[in-house]
């Protein structure tokens, strides 16, 4: 399985265009708040896939049926028909996808219309492609079907097993459209959650940053370590295979509500935002993680972190905390917690903030928690 996933990434990188250096990069046409930016952003950073010459991604683009057929041949590793058949009258020998398109033929990973042609330029449809992806899966046809994909559906059983597996999801009106053309953005996001072995996709959100320092103490801007610790927490959780979508990686200015849009909008799991504490007092010290007050699995994930974080750094144990007068998490659709690992105003545990291996240590209890949470609430 690993392999023919290996395989289907390498595809992905043809199909979706060039032959540059693939780099991590923001394309214009598809902003943070973009419903698939993070399977985007994520594929782009790893050099999966890529965008136009002009910079755009082009997240709306189809991806035609020939498209489709070079994919499923290279992620299965086929060895590529060398002499022309013509199973298909619109698919002559000089048609760039031929040898894909009759090898996939002759596997019965595709099939053709009743007047022999293929259609190769059209563009595939999402049951088309979910079909294709899903033919060397276990089928899993358990469980409600989506409203518009009934038993009879030639893709059903196919259909249902990327739905069981998390690989796909409907829309909000129950239905999965399984005629609608596929778009690129589409594509990125069943790709990833293929990809991810979690399939759970945790938000990050460093607090402050840019023109807004946040608390400042004894030597440290909390702006700062927030970010610091946050990047380390990502690194983590994706060593330990969840997906992550970070509001910020460098020191920028994010409103409240354009770091709940972007956990909301890339239907993040869960929401973490990373803070450290300060008071007018600088005997105040220790550990607390604030949740809302009417989100019972907040509640729990706040009560997870704090447990995994006091272990991990050993600070004073200040409990869990309700809130319901803060923005992300009263504005968050996921449960949502902030964290308050130690404060910048108390000079001894200033002197731990200031130290790489503390801050890989409150990265490492988040992480826990986090850990923790899902396997309690699964």
């Amino acid at each position: 399985m690993r392999k023919s996933l290996l395989l289907l990434l390498i595809a992905l990188l043809i199909i979706f265009l060039p032959k540059t250096s693939a780099f991590a990069q923001k394309f214009p046409d598809v902003p943070p708040t973009h419903w698939a930016f993070y399977s985007i952003e994520s594929l782009a950073s790893k050099g999966i896939i890529a965008g136009y010459p002009d910079g755009l991604f082009r997240p709306e683009a189809h991806i035609s049926r020939s498209q489709i057929a070079k994919l499923v041949v290279s992620s299965k590793a086929l060895s590529l028909n060398t002499t022309f058949k013509g199973y298909f009258t619109d698919v002559p020998q000089d048609h760039w996808a031929w040898q894909y398109i009759e090898t996939a033929y002759e596997q019965g990973l595709i099939k053709g219309f009743p007047d022999k042609t293929f259609k190769p330029e059209d563009p595939a449809t999402r049951a088309q492609l979910v079909t294709i992806l899903m033919r060397d899966h276990l089928l899993d046809t358990s469980g409600t079907p989506f409203t518009d994909v009934s038993p009879d559906h030639w893709a059903y059983p196919y259909i249902m097993t990327a739905k069981n597996a998390g690989i796909v999801e409907g829309f909000p009106d129950g239905t999965f459209k399984p005629e609608r053309f596929v778009t690129r953005a589409e594509a990125a996001s069943i790709l990833y959650r293929m990809l991810c072995p979690s399939n759970k996709l945790i938000a990050i959100d460093p607090g402050h940053g840019g023109s807004d320092s946040g608390a400042c103490a004894n030597g440290l801007k909390e702006k700062d370590v927030n970010l610091d610790v946050a990047l380390a927490l990502r690194n983590l959780l994706e060593s330990q295979g969840y997906g992550v979508i970070m509001t910020r990686t460098t020191d920028i200015y994010l409103s409240l509500r354009q770091r709940c849009d972007i956990a909301n909008n890339n239907k993040a799991d869960i929401f973490v935002s990373v803070h450290h504490n300060a008071a007018t007092v600088s005997t105040a010290r220790g550990t607390e993680v604030l949740y809302y007050t009417y989100s019972s699995k907040g509640k729990k994930l706040a009560e997870c972190i704090q447990v995994e974080l006091i272990k991990a750094i050993g600070t004073r144990d200040r409990g869990i905390k309700p809130r319901d007068d803060l923005y992300v998490l009263k504005h968050t659709v996921m449960p949502a917690v902030i964290t308050e690992a130690a404060f910048l105003s108390n000079p001894e545990d200033a002197e731990l903030l200031k130290q790489d291996s503390f801050r890989q240590k409150i990265a490492q209890g988040i992480c826990n928690g986090i850990i923790k949470y899902f396997s309690v609430s699964e």
